[in-house]
């Protein structure tokens, strides 16, 4: 994360990582998304440990939540975000089809879970990288499957499918363990797996440039 933002923004690093100048503030789109990633960490590790996954109590819970949200952020709820849907649509979208994807995959494609939320460590360049990796799985021909879900409304472009950092650090990490890496996005709200192309160029200029703490401002609209 502190990559993508000096990548964004030198200036915006420094104020944030250096002078400690952090803001919180939970939104609909965060309180979301924590929710189907720790529904979807649920399904994953059920499917790993063979255990017959419980849908009536998973709905439960996401009707419990969902209503939470609803109070909680009232007027987002109800609002068309771009892909024309309010977060009502998706969250029934979710709860009704989107909430079995993973299970009719692993079975379809005859995948296997390795991992959920899987802890990892890489020193690089003398830099520590720590973080956790969504989802690894693992394919009939012995590849690993490296996924970040994102609760994304539209698929990404193809300029973000090309070198996202978390995926060069999380191939570096497990580099140790396997070659044959695959690196998806799961968009499960679009009902889609993307694919990246990646090459560690990027990560190694980014650290080079924050070394030389050349932190010079890249406003956006935003700024103005």
């Amino acid at each position: 994360t502190s990559l993508e933002t000096f990548k964004q923004c030198p200036y915006k690093y420094k104020l944030i990582y250096i002078d400690k100048h952090f803001i919180k503030c939970d939104t609909i789109a965060t309180k979301f998304g924590s929710l189907i990633h720790s529904i979807e960490e649920k399904i994953g590790n059920d499917l790993k440990e063979g255990k017959e996954i419980d849908y009536n109590q998973l709905t439960s819970f996401f009707d419990t939540e969902v209503l939470n949200i609803k109070n909680e952020f009232k007027e987002d709820f109800y609002s068309l975000d771009k892909s024309n849907r309010t977060y009502e649509d998706k969250a029934l979208y979710y709860r009704n089809e989107a909430i079995y994807r993973l299970e009719n995959r692993i079975k379809k494609d005859n995948l296997k879970v390795v991992a959920c939320e899987k802890e990892f460590y890489l020193i690089y360049n003398n830099v520590l990288f720590h973080g956790f990796i969504d989802r690894i799985l693992k394919d009939k021909n012995n590849n690993y499957i490296i996924e970040d879900i994102k609760t994304y409304s539209k698929p990404l472009n193809k300029c973000s499918l090309t070198n996202p950092l978390q995926f060069i650090i999380y191939s570096l990490a497990f580099s140790s363990i396997s070659k044959n890496i695959i690196c998806n996005y799961d968009l499960p709200l679009c009902n889609i797996i993307q694919k990246t192309i990646l090459n560690n160029k990027d990560l190694r200029k980014l650290l080079e440039k924050i070394n030389s703490s050349d932190f010079h401002p890249c406003p956006s609209p935003l700024c103005h």
